[in-house]
Protein backbone atom coordinates (compact mmCIF):
# COMPACT_ATOMS: atom_id res chain seq x y z
CA UNK A 1 0.00 0.00 0.00
CA UNK A 2 2.81 2.43 0.94
CA UNK A 3 4.56 1.69 -2.35
CA UNK A 4 1.36 2.48 -4.24
CA UNK A 5 0.97 5.81 -2.35
CA UNK A 6 4.61 6.72 -3.07
CA UNK A 7 4.11 5.97 -6.74
CA UNK A 8 0.99 8.15 -6.84
CA UNK A 9 2.85 11.01 -5.12
CA UNK A 10 5.75 10.75 -7.53
CA UNK A 11 3.34 10.77 -10.47
CA UNK A 12 1.64 13.89 -9.09
CA UNK A 13 4.97 15.67 -8.62
CA UNK A 14 6.01 14.76 -12.12
CA UNK A 15 2.76 16.15 -13.50
CA UNK A 16 3.22 19.44 -11.63
CA UNK A 17 6.77 19.67 -12.92
CA UNK A 18 5.61 19.03 -16.48
CA UNK A 19 2.91 21.67 -16.20
CA UNK A 20 5.45 24.17 -14.87
CA UNK A 21 7.86 23.34 -17.68
CA UNK A 22 5.04 23.61 -20.16
CA UNK A 23 4.22 27.03 -18.71
CA UNK A 24 7.85 28.11 -19.14
CA UNK A 25 7.81 26.81 -22.68
CA UNK A 26 4.58 28.65 -23.34
CA UNK A 27 6.09 31.88 -21.99
CA UNK A 28 9.25 31.47 -24.08
CA UNK A 29 7.14 30.98 -27.21
CA UNK A 30 4.38 33.49 -26.57
CA UNK A 31 5.93 36.19 -24.40
CA UNK A 32 3.41 38.93 -23.64
CA UNK A 33 0.46 36.89 -24.98
CA UNK A 34 1.10 34.26 -22.31
CA UNK A 35 1.27 36.94 -19.64
CA UNK A 36 -1.99 38.48 -20.75
CA UNK A 37 -3.71 35.11 -20.19
CA UNK A 38 -1.86 34.49 -16.91
CA UNK A 39 -1.38 37.88 -15.24
CA UNK A 40 -0.78 36.26 -11.86
CA UNK A 41 2.29 34.47 -13.24
CA UNK A 42 3.95 37.44 -15.00
CA UNK A 43 4.92 41.08 -14.48
CA UNK A 44 2.90 42.64 -17.32
CA UNK A 45 3.36 46.31 -16.41
CA UNK A 46 5.96 48.35 -18.29
CA UNK A 47 7.90 51.08 -16.49
CA UNK A 48 6.33 54.54 -16.31
CA UNK A 49 8.28 57.73 -17.03
CA UNK A 50 7.00 60.19 -14.46
CA UNK A 51 9.26 63.13 -15.29
CA UNK A 52 11.38 64.30 -18.24
CA UNK A 53 13.30 67.51 -18.87
CA UNK A 54 15.66 69.14 -21.36
CA UNK A 55 17.78 72.23 -20.75
CA UNK A 56 17.04 73.80 -24.18
CA UNK A 57 14.97 73.25 -27.32
CA UNK A 58 17.03 75.32 -29.78
CA UNK A 59 20.81 75.62 -29.70
CA UNK A 60 23.87 76.80 -31.59
CA UNK A 61 26.46 74.26 -32.65
CA UNK A 62 28.84 75.03 -29.77
CA UNK A 63 26.21 74.56 -27.07
CA UNK A 64 25.08 71.36 -25.36
CA UNK A 65 21.75 70.17 -24.02
CA UNK A 66 21.14 68.07 -20.91
CA UNK A 67 18.28 65.57 -20.87
CA UNK A 68 16.96 63.76 -17.81
CA UNK A 69 14.18 61.34 -16.95
CA UNK A 70 12.77 59.74 -13.82
CA UNK A 71 10.87 56.44 -14.13
CA UNK A 72 9.24 53.93 -11.82
CA UNK A 73 8.29 50.27 -11.91
CA UNK A 74 6.47 48.27 -9.25
CA UNK A 75 8.56 45.11 -9.68
CA UNK A 76 11.99 46.49 -10.67
CA UNK A 77 13.77 49.00 -8.42
CA UNK A 78 16.74 49.29 -10.80
CA UNK A 79 15.79 50.12 -14.40
CA UNK A 80 17.86 50.10 -17.59
CA UNK A 81 18.08 53.29 -19.69
CA UNK A 82 19.14 53.40 -23.34
CA UNK A 83 19.53 56.79 -25.09
CA UNK A 84 19.60 57.36 -28.87
CA UNK A 85 19.55 60.44 -31.11
CA UNK A 86 18.75 61.13 -34.75
CA UNK A 87 21.71 63.53 -35.15
CA UNK A 88 24.54 64.90 -33.05
CA UNK A 89 26.48 63.09 -30.33
CA UNK A 90 25.42 61.68 -26.97
CA UNK A 91 27.69 61.55 -23.97
CA UNK A 92 27.83 58.75 -21.40
CA UNK A 93 24.58 58.55 -19.42
CA UNK A 94 24.57 58.83 -15.64
CA UNK A 95 21.91 56.39 -14.45
CA UNK A 96 21.04 55.46 -10.87
CA UNK A 97 18.10 53.17 -10.20
CA UNK A 98 15.13 55.06 -11.56
CA UNK A 99 16.90 58.20 -12.86
CA UNK A 100 19.04 58.88 -15.90
CA UNK A 101 20.74 62.00 -17.30
CA UNK A 102 22.75 62.54 -20.47
CA UNK A 103 24.41 65.40 -22.40
CA UNK A 104 23.88 65.87 -26.13
CA UNK A 105 26.14 67.83 -28.51
CA UNK A 106 24.48 69.11 -31.70
CA UNK A 107 25.89 68.66 -35.21
CA UNK A 108 27.49 71.71 -36.89
CA UNK A 109 24.20 72.32 -38.71
CA UNK A 110 20.99 70.64 -39.85
CA UNK A 111 19.08 70.83 -43.15
CA UNK A 112 16.25 73.36 -43.17
CA UNK A 113 13.13 72.01 -41.50
CA UNK A 114 14.96 69.25 -39.65
CA UNK A 115 13.64 68.30 -36.22
CA UNK A 116 16.21 66.39 -34.19
CA UNK A 117 15.00 63.75 -31.74
CA UNK A 118 16.65 62.36 -28.63
CA UNK A 119 14.93 59.22 -27.33
CA UNK A 120 15.28 57.30 -24.08
CA UNK A 121 14.05 53.71 -23.71
CA UNK A 122 13.44 52.43 -20.18
CA UNK A 123 13.33 48.66 -19.53
CA UNK A 124 12.50 46.60 -16.44
CA UNK A 125 13.73 43.16 -15.44
CA UNK A 126 11.11 41.49 -17.69
CA UNK A 127 12.38 43.47 -20.71
CA UNK A 128 9.14 45.46 -20.83
CA UNK A 129 9.87 48.96 -22.11
CA UNK A 130 8.54 52.48 -22.42
CA UNK A 131 10.03 55.41 -24.35
CA UNK A 132 10.17 59.20 -24.19
CA UNK A 133 11.08 61.38 -27.17
CA UNK A 134 12.52 64.89 -26.92
CA UNK A 135 12.72 67.28 -29.90
CA UNK A 136 14.99 70.23 -30.64
CA UNK A 137 16.58 72.26 -33.42
CA UNK A 138 20.05 73.61 -34.16
CA UNK A 139 21.77 75.77 -36.78
CA UNK A 140 20.36 75.42 -40.26
CA UNK A 141 22.92 74.33 -42.83
CA UNK A 142 23.79 77.26 -45.07
CA UNK A 143 22.06 77.88 -48.35
CA UNK A 144 24.39 79.08 -51.10
CA UNK A 145 24.81 82.86 -50.75
CA UNK A 146 26.88 85.73 -52.10
CA UNK A 147 28.07 89.10 -50.81
CA UNK A 148 29.89 91.82 -52.71
CA UNK A 149 31.06 95.40 -52.39
CA UNK A 150 33.30 97.76 -54.34
CA UNK A 151 36.46 95.70 -54.69
CA UNK A 152 35.75 92.03 -54.06
CA UNK A 153 33.11 89.31 -53.93
CA UNK A 154 32.38 86.40 -51.60
CA UNK A 155 30.38 83.23 -52.10
CA UNK A 156 29.16 80.71 -49.53
CA UNK A 157 28.74 77.13 -50.71
CA UNK A 158 26.22 74.71 -49.28
CA UNK A 159 29.05 72.78 -47.61
CA UNK A 160 29.92 75.79 -45.43
CA UNK A 161 33.10 76.77 -47.29
CA UNK A 162 33.81 80.34 -48.48
CA UNK A 163 35.15 81.38 -51.88
CA UNK A 164 36.47 84.83 -52.82
CA UNK A 165 37.64 86.79 -55.84
CA UNK A 166 38.39 90.37 -56.87
CA UNK A 167 40.97 92.93 -55.78
CA UNK A 168 43.45 90.52 -54.22
CA UNK A 169 45.39 89.49 -57.35
CA UNK A 170 42.92 86.61 -57.73
CA UNK A 171 40.59 86.68 -60.70
CA UNK A 172 38.94 83.24 -60.47
CA UNK A 173 37.38 82.31 -57.11
CA UNK A 174 39.72 80.80 -54.51
CA UNK A 175 38.70 79.06 -51.31
CA UNK A 176 39.25 81.06 -48.14
CA UNK A 177 41.56 78.98 -45.97
CA UNK A 178 40.76 77.90 -42.44
CA UNK A 179 37.00 78.40 -42.63
CA UNK A 180 34.32 75.72 -42.26
CA UNK A 181 30.70 75.49 -41.11
CA UNK A 182 30.07 79.07 -42.24
CA UNK A 183 26.44 80.22 -42.32
CA UNK A 184 26.62 83.89 -43.41
CA UNK A 185 28.96 86.40 -45.07
CA UNK A 186 29.43 90.16 -45.33
CA UNK A 187 31.79 92.02 -47.66
CA UNK A 188 33.13 95.49 -46.90
CA UNK A 189 35.08 97.55 -49.42
CA UNK A 190 38.32 95.75 -48.60
CA UNK A 191 37.51 93.53 -45.65
CA UNK A 192 35.40 90.41 -45.16
CA UNK A 193 33.35 88.87 -42.37
CA UNK A 194 32.09 85.32 -41.89
CA UNK A 195 29.73 83.82 -39.32
CA UNK A 196 30.27 80.25 -38.17
CA UNK A 197 27.52 77.90 -37.07
CA UNK A 198 28.82 78.14 -33.48
CA UNK A 199 28.01 81.88 -33.37
CA UNK A 200 31.60 83.11 -33.71
CA UNK A 201 32.74 85.82 -36.15
CA UNK A 202 35.80 85.56 -38.40
CA UNK A 203 37.38 88.48 -40.29
CA UNK A 204 40.16 89.17 -42.78
CA UNK A 205 41.47 91.85 -45.17
CA UNK A 206 42.10 95.57 -44.67
CA UNK A 207 42.14 96.79 -41.08
CA UNK A 208 43.29 100.41 -41.20
CA UNK A 209 40.23 101.56 -39.25
CA UNK A 210 39.96 98.52 -37.00
CA UNK A 211 37.18 97.00 -39.13
CA UNK A 212 38.38 93.48 -38.33
CA UNK A 213 37.69 94.05 -34.64
CA UNK A 214 40.79 92.30 -33.32
CA UNK A 215 42.11 95.27 -31.34
CA UNK A 216 44.72 96.24 -33.95
CA UNK A 217 44.98 98.05 -37.28
CA UNK A 218 47.01 95.23 -38.83
CA UNK A 219 45.73 93.80 -42.11
CA UNK A 220 45.03 90.07 -41.99
CA UNK A 221 45.55 87.91 -45.11
CA UNK A 222 43.78 84.94 -43.51
CA UNK A 223 40.68 84.79 -41.24
CA UNK A 224 41.02 85.48 -37.52
CA UNK A 225 38.38 84.94 -34.85
CA UNK A 226 37.03 87.99 -33.05
CA UNK A 227 37.28 87.64 -29.31
CA UNK A 228 34.47 88.83 -27.07
CA UNK A 229 31.67 88.11 -29.56
CA UNK A 230 29.39 85.11 -29.13
CA UNK A 231 25.91 83.93 -30.11
CA UNK A 232 26.00 86.07 -33.27
CA UNK A 233 23.21 85.48 -35.79
CA UNK A 234 23.82 88.05 -38.57
CA UNK A 235 26.52 90.35 -39.99
CA UNK A 236 26.80 93.49 -42.12
CA UNK A 237 29.80 95.41 -43.43
CA UNK A 238 30.21 98.97 -44.67
CA UNK A 239 33.16 100.63 -46.35
CA UNK A 240 35.32 100.35 -43.24
CA UNK A 241 32.97 99.41 -40.41
CA UNK A 242 31.31 96.18 -39.31
CA UNK A 243 28.07 95.22 -37.59
CA UNK A 244 26.98 92.05 -35.77
CA UNK A 245 23.59 91.00 -34.42
CA UNK A 246 23.47 88.87 -31.28
CA UNK A 247 20.79 86.32 -30.53
CA UNK A 248 19.50 88.58 -27.71
CA UNK A 249 18.55 91.27 -30.28
CA UNK A 250 21.42 93.65 -29.49
CA UNK A 251 23.73 95.12 -32.15
CA UNK A 252 27.51 95.42 -31.91
CA UNK A 253 29.79 97.53 -34.12
CA UNK A 254 33.48 98.25 -34.74
CA UNK A 255 35.80 100.00 -37.18
CA UNK A 256 35.57 103.48 -38.74
CA UNK A 257 33.26 105.91 -36.97
CA UNK A 258 33.90 109.39 -38.36
CA UNK A 259 30.21 109.73 -39.25
CA UNK A 260 28.85 107.96 -36.18
CA UNK A 261 28.20 104.75 -38.14
CA UNK A 262 28.94 102.65 -35.03
CA UNK A 263 26.00 104.20 -33.19
CA UNK A 264 27.73 104.49 -29.82
CA UNK A 265 27.23 108.25 -29.50
CA UNK A 266 30.79 109.15 -30.58
CA UNK A 267 32.87 109.61 -33.71
CA UNK A 268 35.76 107.57 -32.32
CA UNK A 269 36.95 104.56 -34.31
CA UNK A 270 36.68 101.31 -32.36
CA UNK A 271 39.21 98.52 -32.70
CA UNK A 272 36.96 96.07 -30.84
CA UNK A 273 33.17 95.65 -30.81
CA UNK A 274 31.02 98.14 -28.88
CA UNK A 275 27.27 97.92 -28.35
CA UNK A 276 25.07 100.20 -30.45
CA UNK A 277 23.13 102.47 -28.12
CA UNK A 278 19.46 101.94 -27.24
CA UNK A 279 18.68 99.14 -29.69
CA UNK A 280 16.81 95.98 -28.77
CA UNK A 281 14.65 93.41 -30.48
CA UNK A 282 16.65 93.70 -33.70
CA UNK A 283 16.27 90.92 -36.29
CA UNK A 284 18.24 92.17 -39.35
CA UNK A 285 21.04 94.58 -40.29
CA UNK A 286 22.37 96.49 -43.32
CA UNK A 287 25.34 98.80 -43.82
CA UNK A 288 26.11 101.50 -46.37
CA UNK A 289 29.48 103.14 -46.84
CA UNK A 290 29.18 105.14 -43.62
CA UNK A 291 25.63 104.55 -42.39
CA UNK A 292 23.90 101.64 -40.70
CA UNK A 293 20.36 100.22 -40.62
CA UNK A 294 18.54 97.86 -38.27
CA UNK A 295 15.14 96.18 -38.50
CA UNK A 296 13.22 95.63 -35.26
CA UNK A 297 10.89 92.74 -34.60
CA UNK A 298 7.95 95.17 -34.69
CA UNK A 299 8.64 95.99 -38.37
CA UNK A 300 10.18 99.42 -37.73
CA UNK A 301 13.50 100.60 -39.20
CA UNK A 302 16.26 102.40 -37.32
CA UNK A 303 19.22 104.24 -38.84
CA UNK A 304 22.40 106.04 -37.80
CA UNK A 305 25.64 107.45 -39.23
CA UNK A 306 26.26 109.60 -42.29
CA UNK A 307 23.19 111.44 -43.62
CA UNK A 308 24.58 113.86 -46.21
CA UNK A 309 22.29 112.43 -48.90
CA UNK A 310 19.33 111.66 -46.65
CA UNK A 311 20.29 107.98 -46.37
CA UNK A 312 18.91 107.81 -42.82
CA UNK A 313 15.42 108.72 -44.03
CA UNK A 314 14.56 110.94 -41.07
CA UNK A 315 13.76 114.01 -43.16
CA UNK A 316 17.08 115.77 -42.52
CA UNK A 317 20.71 115.82 -43.64
CA UNK A 318 21.91 115.64 -40.04
CA UNK A 319 24.46 113.00 -39.08
CA UNK A 320 23.17 110.77 -36.28
CA UNK A 321 25.56 109.31 -33.71
CA UNK A 322 22.86 107.05 -32.24
CA UNK A 323 19.93 105.26 -33.91
CA UNK A 324 16.80 107.17 -34.95
CA UNK A 325 13.59 105.63 -36.22
CA UNK A 326 12.85 106.06 -39.92
CA UNK A 327 9.38 107.70 -39.90
CA UNK A 328 6.51 106.51 -42.04
CA UNK A 329 7.74 102.93 -42.36
CA UNK A 330 5.99 99.93 -40.82
CA UNK A 331 5.62 96.21 -41.46
CA UNK A 332 9.12 96.04 -42.95
CA UNK A 333 10.51 92.55 -43.52
CA UNK A 334 13.93 93.14 -45.13
CA UNK A 335 16.62 95.83 -45.57
CA UNK A 336 19.60 96.60 -47.76
CA UNK A 337 21.87 99.60 -48.24
CA UNK A 338 23.95 101.09 -51.04
CA UNK A 339 26.80 103.53 -50.64
CA UNK A 340 24.49 106.43 -49.74
CA UNK A 341 20.97 105.12 -50.17
CA UNK A 342 18.72 102.66 -48.35
CA UNK A 343 15.94 100.26 -49.33
CA UNK A 344 13.22 98.47 -47.37
CA UNK A 345 10.77 95.73 -48.33
CA UNK A 346 7.32 95.81 -46.70
CA UNK A 347 5.15 92.76 -46.07
CA UNK A 348 2.73 93.92 -48.77
CA UNK A 349 5.48 93.46 -51.37
CA UNK A 350 6.18 97.17 -51.89
CA UNK A 351 9.73 98.56 -51.94
CA UNK A 352 10.64 101.88 -50.34
CA UNK A 353 13.88 103.84 -50.76
CA UNK A 354 15.55 107.00 -49.53
CA UNK A 355 18.85 108.83 -49.90
CA UNK A 356 21.08 109.37 -52.95
CA UNK A 357 19.30 108.99 -56.28
CA UNK A 358 21.39 110.57 -59.05
CA UNK A 359 21.31 107.33 -61.04
CA UNK A 360 17.72 106.55 -60.14
CA UNK A 361 18.68 103.99 -57.49
CA UNK A 362 15.50 104.68 -55.49
CA UNK A 363 13.33 103.52 -58.38
CA UNK A 364 10.75 106.29 -57.91
CA UNK A 365 11.00 107.57 -61.48
CA UNK A 366 13.19 110.55 -60.59
CA UNK A 367 16.86 111.39 -60.15
CA UNK A 368 16.36 113.48 -57.03
CA UNK A 369 17.54 112.30 -53.66
CA UNK A 370 14.90 111.83 -50.98
CA UNK A 371 15.15 112.62 -47.27
CA UNK A 372 12.23 110.29 -46.46
CA UNK A 373 11.13 106.90 -47.77
CA UNK A 374 9.55 106.98 -51.22
CA UNK A 375 7.87 104.04 -52.91
CA UNK A 376 9.65 102.44 -55.85
CA UNK A 377 7.55 102.17 -59.00
CA UNK A 378 7.63 98.49 -59.89
CA UNK A 379 6.14 97.13 -63.13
Amino acid sequence: MRTQKNSSLQALLAMVLLIGLAGCADFEQEGEAFCQRNPDRCDTTAPIIIQGAQSATSVLAHETVTFSVTAQDEETPHLDFVWTCSAGTLGTPASTGTNSEITWTPPPCSPAGTVITVTVTVANSKSLTTTREFTLSTNRCPSPAVSAREKHSLALRGDGTVWAWGDNSDRPPVQVSGLSSITALAAGNAHSLALRSDGTVWAWGSNASGQLGDGTTTARPTPIQLSGLSSITALAAGESHSLALRSDGTVWAWGANSSGQLGDGTTTARLTPVQVSALSGIIALAAGNAHSLALRNDGTVWAWGSNSQGQLGDGTNTTRLTPVQVPGLSSVTALTAGNSHSLALRNDGTVWGWGYNAQGQLGDGSASYSLVPTQAVLP
